[in-house]
């Protein structure tokens, strides 16, 4: 996500869309870097947290209470980075991935991105109904690519990036700042769900970036 925003030149031109902030401080922090930002978050509590917030230090933050795929009303479609982080693997149903999908191609300007993370299954995996509903009371949801490319399809979007989490901010995040909690290394490799080695794991969190087509 820091990648992406860092590349533009005036960040004051380069909207973001961030859903499901929660209490993470994506939102302050791009809007700090001179991002207009709009957040959709449904928890009133977090919603609340992120206004008063940005009220506070007087930044660019418009946030919607709402569930994200009750309307497009009050959202634009010029967004330059539509962002969601630890949000897709609450999703229950590709379904959700597919409204997920549907939103960018009409929220994002051409050329412009979506990136989330996500837990993928490795290789020719596929998760049964019992490791799915497991997988969802430890909020690690998941789905195979084929899934994943099924609820893209037909849509102005392609995939230009799939990168292991572990891997990405493992090598990326300042030192001291891995891992940011003690329980997130095994559970973006998908170990608080599968009692094996990291090797024979059969999913793992990767963060995808599509890029709405010109």
């Amino acid at each position: 996500m820091w990648a992406l925003a860092n590349e533009a030149a005036d960040p004051t031109t380069h909207r973001v869309l961030e859903i499901g902030a929660g209490t993470r401080r994506n939102a302050l922090a791009l809007a700090r870097r001179g991002h207009p930002v709009d957040v959709v978050e449904m928890t009133p509590k977090f919603a609340d947290i992120i206004r008063s917030d940005a009220e506070r230090d007087s930044l660019d933050v418009r946030v919607i209470m709402r569930d994200v795929f009750s309307t497009m009303d009050d959202l634009r479609q010029d967004y330059q980075l539509m962002v969601l982080s630890e949000v897709v693997p609450d999703f229950r149903t590709t379904q959700q991935l597919r409204n997920l999908f549907e939103l960018a191609a009409q929220c994002l300007a051409p050329g412009a991105r979506l990136v989330f993370n996500a837990f993928l299954a490795n290789g020719d995996y596929a998760p049964d109904q019992a490791a799915r509903e497991f997988g969802q009371q430890m909020y690690t949801g998941m789905c195979t690519r084929a899934e994943m490319s099924a609820a893209a399809a037909g849509l102005p979007l392609e995939l230009v990036a799939d990168d292991s989490v572990y891997d990405y901010e493992k090598t990326h995040l300042p030192p001291g700042a891995w891992p940011p909690t003690s329980w997130y290394a095994d559970w973006i490799r998908g170990l608080d769900v599968f009692t094996t080695n990291v090797e024979s794991c059969p999913i793992e969190m990767r963060w995808l970036v599509f890029q709405r087509r010109r």
